[in-house]
């Protein structure tokens, strides 16, 4: 059930855009890879660092995507 509680918070923070495996994501300002959810929170890792660490998925946003050359 937190699974579906994450998922549904995740959805209405990236406006119904879901996260996916390996997909790059902010978490306080730092540069993270997500992982998957568990138990209600996102499991991400950040770049540079071999651990995963729990997060609340409110706290994650996506990487502002830069403009072609």
């Amino acid at each position: 059930m937190d699974s579906i509680v994450g998922a549904k918070v995740l959805r209405e923070r990236f406006q119904s855009a879901a996260l996916q495996p390996d997909q790059p994501v902010l978490h306080s300002g730092r540069r993270a890879t997500f992982i998957r959810m568990s138990n209600g929170a996102a499991i991400i890792r950040y770049w540079g660092d071999s651990h995963a660490v729990s997060v609340p998925p409110e706290a994650l946003s996506l990487p502002p995507i830069k403009p072609p050359r």
